[in-house]
């Protein structure tokens, strides 16, 4: 899993260092090109001045008279008056450069005219130099194509004698006499060196081309390609990239109108990208670490919160019906609070709806035994009042009055009770006054025994309980037997039961006789009043109750009861088992 997160932590650096890189190089390229080309229009702007500055000497040998006399003179007078017009050209010369003091950028100027003239500023080549490459190098018709006004034309290698050559650009013109005759050209020769010198401080790390209209370079920083044709040295010139000896090259480009110049700029692709790429790999390092970092973080984060969840699963795990009471509150982050919070509401929910529940089971529970005790009062009033009708219509009206005197006050105490528990001294209190009854129908039948243990007078049991089993024991036991019997009635406390026994001398059953009432009791058949017992006994007491009769013929029969012992007001050991 941590190498896992480990690759994906490069991966996702490598992907992010990758799109900045792409990014910020397209980026990167379009500002410079827009930066560059400020830069070439300032060259632009520098050349145009070098053209102006020509252009202002040409003009002013243009317009002086001097220059008048020369171009008009025939043959024979330029002949004779050579070195007086030689010494006005270099006259003109001294004063124009002292004009353009402030202006200063190195020239020479040469004067080709009709009349066999010629004239050089570098006196010294005068002699040596060829007046007639113009025509022969193909300038001539450009310059006559611009009628009058100053064209640049070159790169040209000027040979100014067999040991000297300098490469130059032209700045030419035609020259006219009267009538618009033409009478010669006029060139502003200037070092292309002087060109390139106002650009050097910008192409350090580059180079720069200044392409004509026919494409041919006519000043660069780079000497050897000075006069060749770009297209054919670089290809198309309209390319953003080039590759020149296995180096990437930024191409950048502003046109001058005014000389009709490209001025080409060429950077090292790898030079603009390195700082990109120094970025790049920072960037990618600082990823990396950050995300390394997050790893790290999020693993302790995940054990930490981990082993809280764990915690609170643990605490969980105890809540039960008999444990709603579990503190799930525990220190740490927000989300622990929320999951803590989260689960004691759960917790009040859950006990609020099992105390919901065990209301409803209390009164689903007492329904059962109101209406299962209301099944035994009719059967026990008819008999009795039916009894008191009996002594009276035998002249046994005294007798008849005890007796209803204690099934008033029974019954007093019967509906008082119902669906209430009682303790056990009450049940015996007014379980005396039912066996009073039961002996006014039958006299001198039996005789009752009471064993009750003292601490078993203080618990607690679920009304009209033994008085059914008394009433079966009376009737099925006893009366059958045809002579006085003894009723044992004996209560005491067993570990966690309370043990409640009614035990007569009758007849008793055999065993079939005891299978029998066994299976009708299993199968809630007959003997309805044993039946409504242990209907009352699973109502209050679920399955916390057990319930044994033993039997024998001549040796009567015992009926023991065993429900959870609890004592009113004392902590309830079986809470679970019984009704709220």
């Amino acid at each position: 899993m941590f190498f896992s997160l480990v690759l994906f932590s490069v991966s996702t650096a490598a992907l992010t260092a990758f799109i900045c890189y792409r990014d910020y190089s397209e980026a990167l390229l379009d500002n410079y090109r827009e930066a560059r080309a400020d830069v070439l229009y300032q060259v632009s702007e520098k050349t145009n001045q070098i053209y102006k500055s020509a252009s202002l000497v040409s003009n002013s040998y243009y317009y002086a008279d001097e220059l008048d006399t020369i171009i008009e003179a025939n043959e024979e007078y330029a002949e004779a008056n050579r070195q007086s017009f030689n010494s006005s050209m270099k006259s003109l010369d001294m004063d124009y450069r002292n004009m353009l003091a402030n202006y200063y950028f190195d020239y020479y100027v040469v004067l080709h005219c009709m009349n066999d003239y010629n004239y050089i500023s570098k006196n010294r080549y005068l002699d040596t130099y060829n007046f007639s490459f113009l025509y022969d190098m193909g300038y001539y018709d450009k310059i006559a194509d611009a009628e009058g006004r100053v064209c640049i034309c070159g790169p040209y290698k000027d040979i100014l004698d067999e040991k000297t050559e300098a490469s130059v650009l032209i700045f030419g013109r035609l020259v006219y006499g009267s009538y618009r005759k033409e009478r010669g050209y006029f060139l502003v020769c200037v070092p292309e060196n002087v060109i390139s010198d106002e650009y050097s401080q910008v192409s350090e790390n580059s180079y720069i081309y200044l392409v004509n209209s026919e494409n041919r370079i006519v000043s660069t920083n780079r000497k050897e390609l000075l006069g060749s044709n770009y297209g054919h040295v670089f290809g198309d010139n309209r390319a953003e990239t080039i590759s020149d000896d296995g180096t990437e090259y930024l191409v950048s480009s502003y046109y001058n109108p005014v000389l009709g110049l490209t001025i080409v700029e060429h950077y090292p692709y790898q030079r603009i990208l390195s700082a990109v790429s120094y970025v790049n790999f920072h960037v990618m390092v600082l990823c990396v670490l950050v995300i390394g970092a997050g790893i790290v973080l999020a693993l302790l984060y995940a054990k930490i919160f981990s082993r809280q969840i764990q915690r609170l699963g643990d605490k969980v795990m105890l809540l039960d019906g008999d444990n709603l009471d579990i503190d799930f509150q525990c220190s740490g982050w927000q989300e622990i609070h929320q999951i803590s919070n989260a689960l004691e509401e759960m917790q009040a929910r859950i006990r609020r709806l099992v105390d919901e529940i065990k209301e409803k089971e209390r009164k689903k529970r007492k329904a059962e035994m109101d209406f299962l005790q209301m099944q035994i009062n009719p059967h026990f009033i008819y008999n009795t009042v039916f009894c008191a009708k009996c002594l009276v219509d035998i002249g046994k009206s005294e007798d008849a009055s005890h007796m209803l005197v204690d099934f008033i006050e029974y019954l007093r105490w019967m509906f008082k009770t119902v669906g209430e528990k009682i303790t056990v001294g009450e049940m015996l209190r007014h379980l005396e006054q039912y066996i009073s009854i039961m002996k006014y129908r039958y006299t001198d039948s039996f005789d009752v025994v009471y064993q009750i243990e003292e601490e078993a007078r203080k618990a607690e049991m679920i009304h009209m309980l033994i008085q059914p089993i008394v009433e079966n024991a009376i009737l099925h036991g006893i009366e059958p037997c045809g002579h006085s019997c003894q009723l044992l009635i004996a209560v005491r406390h067993e570990g966690e039961y309370l043990l409640l026994s009614v035990k007569d001398d009758g007849v008793g059953m055999d065993d079939g006789q005891l299978k029998v009432f066994r299976e009708h009791l299993a199968d809630m058949g007959r003997h309805q009043g044993m039946n409504n017992v242990l209907n009352r006994l699973g109502a209050a007491y679920g399955e916390k109750y057990k319930i044994e009769i033993h039997s024998g013929p001549g040796e009567g029969t015992e009926v023991i009861l065993m429900i959870p012992f609890s004592i009113p007001g004392a902590p309830d050991r079986h809470v679970d088992m019984l009704p709220g």
